[in-house]
């Protein structure tokens, strides 16, 4: 009996084949990747996947109000740099 490379077979949570490898072999896909939970049907599903494997919801973006504040942050400091400059 052999062991497997990675440790022991776990089911692929996109494609249910069982692997031990870092990759499954039948959807390419990581199936030890780091999960969520989703906020729509409680099960959890893959971080970097931009919807839920079961439900199809989408997961909130962490950018959405990251982006506006830096924006206005730079335009904060130009016009202090152009006020304080005069």
């Amino acid at each position: 009996m052999t062991s497997a490379p990675h440790g022991f077979a776990i089911p692929c949570p996109f494609c249910r084949t069982a692997t031990a490898a870092s990759r499954c072999e039948r959807c390419l896909r990581d199936p030890r990747a780091a999960r969520r939970v989703c906020a729509a049907c409680a099960r959890q599903t893959p971080v970097h996947e931009p919807a839920c494997m079961h439900c199809g919801a989408s997961a909130p973006n962490d950018l959405v109000w990251k982006v506006p504040v830096i924006v206005l942050m730079f335009v904060v400091a130009f016009a202090l740099a152009v006020a304080l400059h005069r």
